[in-house]
Order: C-alpha cells, then sequence, then structure tokens
C-alpha cells in the first residue's frame, strides 16, 4: 500500500493524465496554480508549442484544449509509480503515449520523461513538470487500429513495460520505441 505521499503524487500524475489524455480543462487547473512551471523539450515540427508555459491558464490551453484540437486517441502512460516511504516530492517517471492526428490521421508513439516537482501548501500541486520527448514516431494511417488496439488493452494510466513489450505490434518503425521500453525495464516496480 502506498503511503500518503506517494498515493498524493500517484493522484497528481492520475489527474494530469486524464486531464491532458481526455481533454478536460478543469482537472488541469485542479493541479497547476498560477505560479506553476512547464518546461518541454520535444520536435517543434511536430507541436510547434512554447517549450515554457508559466500557470494553469497557459499550461491548461496548450496541454489540454490545443492538443486535443490536434489529436485525438491519446494514451499516455506511466511506467513507474511515486516510491513508497520517502516523503519526496520529486517524481522522475518514463512514460509512453500514442495518438492519432485529427488531419491526416497518422498515428504517433512516443516515448520519454516526466520529472515532477510537487508542492503541498494548502493543497497538492505541480510546482514544475519537465516533459523530455526521447523518441516521437509518426505512422501512416494504415497502422492505426494495430497501433490503437495495443495501447487501448494496456493497464492505464500505470503501465506496465513487460506487458506492453509482450503485446507491442512488430513494426519496423517502432524499433526505437522497443529498445527505449527494453532500457526501462530495470526501473519497473
Amino acid at each position: 500500500m502506498m503511503d500518503s505521499t506517494a498515493h498524493r503524487n500517484a493522484s497528481i500524475v492520475r489527474t494530469y493524465i486524464r486531464a491532458k489524455d481526455d481533454n478536460k480543462p478543469h482537472l488541469a487547473r485542479q493541479i497547476f496554480s498560477a505560479s506553476s512551471f512547464v518546461r518541454v523539450s520535444w520536435d517543434r515540427s511536430l507541436l510547434p508549442y512554447p517549450s515554457e508555459l508559466i500557470g494553469a491558464d497557459d499550461i491548461t490551453t496548450l496541454l489540454c484544449q490545443e492538443f486535443n484540437q490536434r489529436f485525438e486517441n491519446i494514451y499516455t502512460f506511466c511506467l513507474s509509480h511515486p516510491p513508497d516511504n520517502t516523503g519526496s516530492n520529486i517524481f522522475h517517471c518514463p512514460w509512453l503515449t500514442t495518438m492519432t492526428a485529427r488531419k491526416g490521421a497518422e498515428v504517433y508513439v512516443g516515448c520519454g520523461t516526466y520529472e515532477w516537482l510537487f508542492t503541498y501548501n494548502e493543497s497538492a500541486k505541480v510546482n514544475q513538470l519537465a516533459i523530455s520527448t526521447d523518441h516521437m514516431i509518426r505512422l501512416k494511417p494504415r497502422h492505426q487500429n494495430e497501433v490503437l488496439d495495443w495501447l487501448g488493452q494496456a493497464q492505464y494510466p500505470w503501465g506496465n513495460v513487460g506487458e506492453l513489450l509482450g503485446t507491442m505490434p512488430r513494426l519496423e518503425s517502432l524499433i526505437a520505441i522497443q529498445d527505449w521500453l527494453h532500457g526501462q525495464m530495470g526501473g519497473q516496480q
């Protein structure tokens, strides 16, 4: 069973994933404050968005509303849980995501790392979030069903690396994602 800090951190992460993936800006506003800071590192040709966001309004507008105007069928998986019994307000978490473009129906599969810094004043919030992207693969629309079937059946949002690897479509274009997932096996909790 998770300690209270780990449980609180997991709840914030779960709320973020639900807000972003399901376009629920009201949930994002619950976990980001006016002083929250998000730094993103991703391919600007895929996502021509700013690399730094400050405040719940800007964060929510970009990561929920604008993101969901461009993409649908979004699944984001955290590949580790906040550690128990540390009382830490820091959480590093590898992630895996997929989405389809609303225009053109291309399929994207990406992976990287979240670095969370939480604050616990009057309520638990995200103080800072760094989103780093290691790989973002663009697939042709013909791969949409097999990729969405793969991740649509996985444990969500806390993915199991072994399960994800075992059910992963065998597409040559996903070799970098597969290799990255293999590299996460040691960190799976």
